[in-house]
């Protein structure tokens, strides 16, 4: 009861609220008589204030607070009994598209105006939500009401009304406390999972069980129990459907999905790492060297290259390894003869033909002052090298993966919400699985769909 509770009062009394504390600007409201009895005093400095020019220069932000001021909670409005004569215009902003197109949304705003027929409500179903609502977020451009994106606590006061305190929530919904903040409750559930088993009573009685089994071996016993001394099925499980094994169990099959119809073209997997382009870069000139693994060779540094290097400044090597691994050696720097970005002192972005070395990073050893780190620079890597350009420039980041490994085999396609995918141990690629484990490591998926959204399950 809970639940329906929650979504009944969601899409009536809290957006009837949110339509009064977010100020629609095509709102108007025509308050119940008790209503009006209580906020007669304001009312009336209202209009005083309107009739005088210390009230126009009331700034918004205590205008704001007024208002919100005036916003009941959660607990205090009356399903079907307050605001029913509200006329106003809201709306509410959302990821559920396949709702949109199925008339589920539309339904239940019908069901929505049989109790408040004044409040006309607008939808916006976005595909990538995630993204899209956090940049809509800071500007307002979003409505009345949304599903709440991924916000420090902090701001939740920023862009929301409180439902009221997590205490008082907590007795109309479910998981009250799950988006709060400072003791106050901004946002419920939408839909809630709970996991667990279900056990027939009857059955473990039937099958002489009488403590409830708290470990592996002790549910296998009273399973086998059930199996020997009764006709029950012991165990039942819809891990048959595949997708519900998650990847815990099985972590041998990857499949792609979208909401609209898609084909996937490629998948690699690879490191993640910032790689960078460089702007205003300056040349060091003849900067062209190879060597062993493990010895170092280098240029003393021009004046052009000194004076280039200054905070948010980049070194770039054009090189060829043996490791694919290259970085910087200062070995005249004051504060010692210093390995720069070989992991030890720093983590060069290094993908076998660039290396990238920042400004802060040699700093962070050798000093801030650059008339400190001497006059050469050396390079260095742990296999054969050979170096063909280096250039000292300001760093722009992008993303890129880097160390790719490609899903041979891994072209396929399919409806809305329909998954495909292949066995990455039969094609050979059982290590991307345990590439994809790590944190570092991110997918590229070549693809197109008819809408912008897709989703990897790991099977």
């Amino acid at each position: 009861m809970k639940m329906k509770k929650a979504l009944a009062l969601g899409l009536a009394a809290v957006m009837a609220v949110s339509a009064v504390g977010c100020g629609s600007s095509e709102s108007s409201s025509t308050t119940t008589e008790s209503k009006a009895a209580e906020t007669t005093e304001t009312t009336e400095t209202k209009a005083e204030a309107a009739e005088t020019t210390e009230a126009a220069e009331t700034t918004a932000d205590e205008a704001d607070a007024t208002e919100a001021a005036g916003v009941p909670t959660y607990a205090q409005v009356k399903l079907g009994e307050d605001y029913t004569d509200l006329t106003t215009t809201i709306k509410f902003l959302h990821n559920a598209t396949n709702r949109e197109e199925d008339g589920t949304m539309a339904n239940l705003i019908a069901e929505f105006n049989k109790v408040y027929p004044n409040i006309t409500v607008e939808t916006e179903g976005i595909t990538d939500y995630a993204e899209t609502a956090l940049l809509r977020l800071p500007t307002g451009d979003w409505g009345d009401v949304m599903f709440i994106p991924t916000v420090d606590a902090v701001e939740l006061p920023t862009y929301f009304i409180p439902y009221g305190t997590v205490e008082e929530m907590d007795q109309f919904v479910n998981f009250a406390d799950d988006v709060k903040y400072e003791g106050n409750c901004y946002g419920v559930g939408s839909t809630g999972d709970a996991q667990g088993l279900l056990y027939n009573k009857a059955v473990f009685e039937a099958a002489g069980v009488t403590t409830l089994p708290t470990t592996p071996d002790e549910l296998i016993a009273a399973l086998q129990a059930i199996k020997d001394n009764t006709d029950a099925i012991p165990l039942y499980t819809n891990y048959a459907a595949g997708w519900t094994m998650g990847g815990q169990w099985d972590a041998s099959t990857m499949q792609c999905e979208a909401s609209g119809a898609w084909e996937v073209y490629s998948v690699k997997v690879g490191q993640k790492a910032p790689n960078y382009t460089l702007t205003n870069a300056v040349n060091f000139e003849g900067f062209a060297t190879s060597a062993d693994g493990w010895a170092q060779s280098g240029f003393t540094m021009t004046e052009e290259i000194l004076a280039a290097l200054v905070p948010g400044s980049m070194v770039e090597i054009s090189y060829s390894s043996e490791n694919g691994d290259m970085w910087l050696v200062m070995n005249e720097a004051e504060a010692g003869w210093m390995r720069v970005g070989d992991g030890t002192n720093g983590q060069a972005v290094a993908d076998g033909t660039k290396a990238y070395i920042p400004y802060e990073m040699i700093a962070e050893y050798c000093g801030d002052d650059v008339s400190k780190w001497g006059s050469t620079m050396q390079c260095e890597a742990s296999g054969a090298w050979e170096v063909y350009s280096v250039r000292v420039g300001t760093a722009a980041e992008f993303a890129m993966l880097n160390n790719l490994v490609s899903f041979d085999g891994f072209a396929t396609s399919a409806d809305g919400w329909a998954q495909s995918g292949y066995d990455t141990v039969s094609l050979g690629n059982s290590r991307l699985i345990m590439s994809i484990s790590l944190s570092d490591k991110r997918i590229e998926t070549v693809l197109s769909t008819t809408s912008r959204e897709y989703i990897f399950s790991p099977l």
